[in-house]
């Protein structure tokens, strides 16, 4: 694969200074990191200080926001958003929301929603002195369609959030969450999922 971005996508995008947000005294424009092979979409974004790997796609509509990295070979589809300074590992396909400052390790697919609590509704929106905690989804993790996963916590390795799950809490490794923070290790569950060779690597 050849380097292809098209020329509707947006390389270079700024960070926006917006409500609650304290820009530093001098913004230098921050080096992106794009490989020989690549692949963005129609209407792409790319934030500025990204660094993205050799092979990775970002297919149409999807948003790389400033400063965050993105492993080789991974894929970004579905018009995935994925935060300032999330870090997302190799060998990935991402189609949902993943907020700034989350950590996706290697070979996870993440089709859900990776959202902040917001306990605190009353902070700024674009600037916290402490930022609330991301979550952490590691390796050979899966995250279904339509799943919520909502705190500073983590996720595996080597677990399913079956699709349509709420998940307030940790998920250990080998495990499946469904429902609304049900969890279970993979032996325990009935039916053709305590199969997926992600348990059995």
């Amino acid at each position: 694969m050849a380097r292809n971005i098209h020329s509707t996508a947006v390389v270079g995008n700024p960070l926006r200074w917006l409500q609650g947000c304290v820009p530093p005294d001098s913004v230098e424009p921050a080096t992106i990191t794009l490989p020989e092979s690549i692949y963005v979409g129609p209407f792409a974004t790319i934030g500025e200080g990204v660094i993205l790997g050799e092979g990775v796609v970002l297919d149409a509509y999807c948003s790389v926001e400033p400063y965050a990295s993105i492993g080789t070979n991974s894929i970004l589809i579905y018009r995935a958003w994925v935060g300032g300074d999330a870090k997302i590992g190799r060998d990935c396909v991402i189609g949902g929301f993943v907020p700034e400052n989350a950590v996706i390790g290697d070979r996870c697919r993440v089709f859900g929603n990776l959202v902040h609590t917001h306990r605190d509704t009353t902070m700024s929106w674009d600037h916290h002195e402490t930022p609330e905690p991301s979550v952490t989804v590691l390796e050979d993790s899966f995250v279904g369609f339509g799943a919520t996963v909502a705190g500073g916590f983590s996720v595996g390795p080597r677990a399913y959030v079956c699709a349509g799950s709420i998940v307030t809490r940790p998920v250990p490794p080998d495990h499946i969450a469904c429902g609304v923070n049900e969890i279970c290790h993979f032996t325990a569950w009935h039916g053709q999922l305590r199969e997926n060779p992600i348990f059995r690597r």
